[in-house]
């Protein structure tokens, strides 16, 4: 960074981009500060030497959204999504692809605060972008938060084929072996769960836990989630002990990498809790 800085200067539309390359690796390895401090710096750099309506400054805004969304900062998340579609709005064609990322990751937080007609909403028209393009990847992604919508509405019937759909596209795209698919086999598990098919479930599970701890590392919060569905899935079958287990793991690692009071760090602990009651 200080040699792009001394070439360029600091206030460099190149080393903004740069800035944005590390902040995206510092979030990949769930150091989200450090992201955040970077994504901040590349935003200032754009708002200094483009106009305010530039098709850039969107996509900062966007990588900012991400990094408070990750931190569960989801006030500032939606205002940086919702700043970031304005723009690419007005800047660019409707059908554009950075239209459709916008939209998906406002619809993201829409799903977390169960506004689910907006979410809806946002997410298939984001899905004909992608249609359009013929991005399968991004496609899969759509379809794999859709599915997670009609999941979280109990929809199971509408779920099960969009998270089979997206799983194939991803494995098309991307291999046999890649979080987005562990992410997706987790949620078909937990439909497989549902309609009775244990062994089935459990199995997707474990290749899914599998599959991350070994792209991922044993510690990133994927991870976590992953093993909280887990646990949730044997304390379903009051296997307790195993359930235990696995929610004490999986807080160890929210507890290090997004502190104790995330929300989703409270989620996991406020599980233990409620099996512990079930075990007395």
């Amino acid at each position: 960074m200080t040699l792009a800085e001394e070439r360029l200067g600091q206030q460099h539309l190149d080393v903004a981009k740069l800035r944005n390359y590390l902040a995206y690796l510092y979030r990949t390895q769930a150091r989200y500060d450090e992201a955040e401090v970077f994504c901040k710096q590349a935003l200032e750099i754009r708002q200094n030497l483009l106009e305010k309506d530039d098709p850039l400054i969107a996509d900062s805004l966007n990588q900012l959204g991400l990094v408070y969304s990750d931190k569960g900062n989801y006030l500032e998340a939606k205002k940086m999504y919702t700043q970031a579609l304005e723009i690419a709005q007005k800047s660019l064609d409707s059908q554009h692809f950075n239209v459709a990322n916008y939209m998906t990751n406002l619809a993201n937080l829409y799903l977390q605060e169960q506004q689910y007609n907006e979410a809806e909403i946002l997410y298939q028209q984001a899905i004909e972008i992608y249609e359009k393009h013929q991005d399968n990847l991004y496609l899969a992604v759509s379809l794999n938060n859709l599915a997670r919508l009609y999941d979280a509405q109990e929809n199971y019937i509408k779920a099960e084929p969009l998270y089979q759909k997206a799983l194939d596209l991803f494995k098309t795209c991307l291999g046999e072996e890649h979080p987005d698919i562990a992410t997706c086999l987790s949620n078909l598990a937990f439909i497989y769960a549902y309609e009775g098919e244990l062994g089935k479930a459990e199995t997707l599970y474990l290749q899914s836990l599998e599959m991350q701890q070994k792209i991922l590392g044993n510690h990133h919060p994927n991870v976590a989630f992953t093993l909280n569905d887990l646990a949730g899935f044997y304390q379903g079958q009051q296997r307790y002990p195993e359930a235990l287990k696995l929610y004490q793991q999986a807080l160890a690692i929210l507890e290090d990498k997004l502190g104790k009071d995330h929300s989703y760090t409270i989620k996991i602990f406020d599980n233990i809790c409620a099996l512990n009651q079930k075990m007395i």
